[in-house]
């Protein structure tokens, strides 16, 4: 809890400018990992990783990574949105966003949903 604290009290020592360049050189980054070419309801993980995973082929731990990725990104899911050092409408942005995540992610999962509700949810 120390830490985090001195990383929020950090973090506002950065100008606004600089922190949206790092967020968006995090996001590029992060949509380069992706695959989008794969229906997130067929293959999750290959929707969020494939591309990393395209690019990093000799990458020898990709069960243990998928494992430990799933399991993290369902807790990150299920604890809710908690971004606490956006403001205004980035704020709102990042938390839009997550939520559309959680609704593809949570319709896809949901084995009674139907392949028709899947789909409508992801276009």
């Amino acid at each position: 809890m120390i830490l985090k604290k001195k990383l929020v009290s950090f973090l506002l020592l950065i100008p606004k400018n600089v922190l949206v360049k790092i967020a968006l050189t995090a996001a590029k980054r992060l949509l380069s990992y992706m695959d989008t070419s794969v229906n997130p309801c067929d293959d999750f993980f290959e929707f969020a990783c494939g591309g990393y995973l395209n690019e990093n082929e000799d990458y020898s731990y990709q069960g243990k990574l998928e494992e430990n990725v799933s399991k993290k990104l369902r807790e990150l899911l299920e604890m809710g949105y908690q971004n606490k050092i956006l403001k205004g409408k980035d704020q709102e942005l990042d938390e839009k966003t997550f939520n559309k995540i959680k609704t593809i992610y949570t319709t896809c999962i949901n084995e009674n949903e139907s392949i028709k509700n899947k789909k409508k949810v992801i276009d």
